[in-house]
């Protein structure tokens, strides 16, 4: 695999599934530092947290409070 980028490939059903649950089990962890849950997200993108609902067509204009 001489030149292949693994941060570029397609990850398999498996990995993703072996990585999302290490990833649960650390955040559930109390014991857990949470720089170590950091290494869970990319190192060459930025991440973003999403702080509104999904749904949301207007997410800047989004807020908390329900009428």
């Amino acid at each position: 695999m001489s030149g292949s980028n693994p941060y570029t490939s397609t990850p398999t059903r498996e990995q993703l599934l072996a990585v999302t649950n290490r990833y649960l089990t650390a955040f559930a962890n109390d014991k857990t530092h949470p720089l170590y849950l950091l290494a869970f997200f990319s190192t060459t993108s930025p991440v973003t947290i999403q702080h509104y609902p999904s749904s949301s067509p207007h997410p800047q204009a989004s807020n908390s409070s329900r009428t």
